[in-house]
């Protein structure tokens, strides 16, 4: 019974003794689906990857591409909250999945839910993962009134970890089920633009979680949920100690009033309160009224959002680039569905809308060598995404179970959209910032199934219409697939690809920005062993090719990882 804790400690003592400190805790363990109002649209700041991207419900098993870290662009901090609550089972389950790679790729994940009985679920879980290598440095140059950020020849040592471990507790009962989790998170970077002399940023964040919720039910009754959540994080720089704390409180009350409608109402409230020698408060309350009607072929599912800013400005009057002009207090949630071929082919129209609250946390999340005096020269990092509405026409649809479909088109405004900057004196420091803009899209997500070959991926084209200066476009044509081969359960291997145009800044009336775009080209495989025990092997960025998903930054050259799998059940 001791074993999996040890396994998850191991893992996780790493992290600190490679960047110097210790790993406090840290958390975020969520339901499945909560019904917050604050969480019908949550604008982030991915920038290269299409955001139609979505799996489709294929059971892939992306063991052999599974690869959470991804540069200087894509950071799952809280990981752990992205584990679902475990489901009421009689059995013990344990999971674990590790390796390491040159350049240094440590990775780690474990899962282990024993069987208590009673009604009580019991679900542990750690995860490790991350870089330590040599990074490209990148410098820019003028080429014809464009000025490039492309590597400059030269190269620095870096570091880039993140870990969990989390915790949650689930009870069900005749009335529906509650629990309560915790978790803590360590990420811990050395920027290799600093130099070694300069201390690595280490943050740690921890936190708690409860919730409740009746029994989806198919008969007329009333429906309920709620979930409460607190998070505090620090971090730890030279000559900054930023602290964040995080509140959220999200529920849904609804009724069902026959079995073809209900309504309900979502309410939400979130809190963020960070800062050194000075602090800023930002929170966030939303209510969505909502009506669902299923009637012959059609869905209607109608609401709206209402949303409230609550903004204090103390500290920050100097810096007006913050707390721009995106607040907007109401937005449409109107999703329209006709199925044209029953479970085969359905139409649907979607208009959205929603704003989000950028934390400290969520932008380490987004990019994880921002650091808070980065930050600072540019605002606060306090403040609101604001898309204010969006529009979408799409089909989706199957065919004999095994191709799944989803080509869609729209257009979309954003008021106040968090960005990356032009960096501080050309090419010293990485920046964020907000822009305005209005784009048109169309995006395709696609997967295949059958016995042996496994198929899954998404396109995505934008044209945008940038109305702020030197903040960059995400990439307007970007995507990915994954390919996988099974030979008789016992060896698979596959292929992935990701890619993403160039992306570019208006910088002044003379002069654009430029990042290059980029392929990563990937192989995978594995080998099962026995029915427990397996091995795995990954091979990154086959063209060799300076991915730069963040300007400024890019990992050296072809990356080779392999591990062990072991699954208990």
């Amino acid at each position: 019974m001791k074993r999996p804790y040890s396994i998850i400690a191991g893992l996780l003592l790493s992290i600190p003794a490679l960047a110097q400190s210790n790993l406090n805790p840290t958390i975020v363990v969520t339901n499945a689906y909560e019904g917050s109002a604050a969480d019908i649209h949550k604008p982030v700041q991915k920038m290269q990857v299409p955001d139609s991207v979505m799996k489709f419900n294929l059971d892939f098993d992306y063991s052999v591409f599974s690869n959470p870290y991804r540069g200087a662009y894509e950071f799952r901090p809280y990981l752990v909250s992205m584990k679902p609550r475990a489901e009421v089972r009689d059995e013990s389950t344990l999971y674990v999945r590790a390796g390491a790679g040159y350049a240094l790729r440590p990775e780690a994940e474990v899962v282990w839910t024993p069987s208590i009985g009673h009604g009580f679920t019991l679900g542990v879980h750690g995860n490790l993962d991350g870089f330590i290598g040599r990074y490209r440095l990148i410098s820019s140059r003028l080429d014809e009134q464009v000025r490039r950020y492309e590597p400059s020849g030269e190269k620095a040592p870096g570091l880039d970890l993140r870990g969990g471990v989390g915790a949650d507790l689930t009870y069900a009962a005749g009335w529906g089920q509650a629990g309560i989790g915790l978790s803590c998170l360590n990420q811990s970077n050395r920027d290799p633009l600093l130099g070694a002399d300069v201390r690595a940023s280490i943050f740690n964040q921890f936190g708690i979680n409860a919730f409740a919720r009746s029994y989806n039910l198919l008969e007329p009754g009333w429906t309920w949920q709620g979930t409460l959540d607190y998070r505090f994080g620090g971090d730890r720089l030279d000559a900054y100690h930023p602290h964040e704390h995080l509140v959220s409180l999200d529920g849904t009350f609804g009724r069902i009033l026959a079995d073809n409608q209900r309504v309900s109402l979502d309410a939400g409230f979130h809190l963020a309160r960070s800062g050194d020698a000075t602090w800023s408060t930002g929170g966030l309350v939303s209510v969505k009224p909502r009506y669902v009607l299923r009637t012959g072929r059609f869905l209607l599912d109608l609401g709206l959002l209402f949303t409230a800013h609550l903004r204090d400005n103390a500290g920050v009057t100097d810096r007006p680039a913050c707390y721009g002009t995106g607040t907007q207090v109401i937005y449409p949630a109107i999703h329209v569905r006709y199925g044209i071929l029953e479970d085969q082919l359905t139409a649907y129209a979607d208009m959205t809308g929603g704003s989000h609250l950028n934390t400290y946390s969520s932008l380490l999340e987004g990019h994880h060598f921002l650091r808070w005096n980065y930050l600072m020269l540019g605002g606060t990092p306090l403040d609101f995404s604001v898309e204010r509405v969006r529009v979408a026409l799409g089909l989706r649809g199957q065919v004999a179970e095994r191709l799944q479909l989803d080509l869609s088109g729209g257009y979309t405004v954003w008021g106040h959209a968090l960005l990356e900057a032009a960096p501080y004196n050309d090419d010293e420091l990485p920046r964020m910032g907000y822009g305005d803009y209005e784009a048109a899209f169309v995006a395709l997500t696609y997967g295949w199934k059958s016995r042996s070959v496994l198929v899954d991926g998404g396109l995505s084209y934008r044209h945008f219409m940038m109305k702020t200066d030197r903040v960059f476009t995400p990439a307007p044509f970007s995507g990915d697939i994954r390919a996988l081969y099974d030979w008789n359960g016992r060896i698979r291997g596959g292929i992935y690809a990701e890619f993403a145009s160039a992306r570019e800044a208006v910088y002044d009336s003379y002069s654009n920005l430029r990042i290059p775009g980029y392929v990563d080209l990937g192989l995978g495989g594995d080998f099962r062993l026995t029915s427990r025990f397996g091995l795995w092997l990954r091979v990154g960025n086959l063209l060799n090719q300076p991915i730069q998903r963040h300007v400024l930054y890019a990992e050296d050259g072809v990356s080779v990882t392999g591990g062990i799998t072991f699954n208990l059940r």
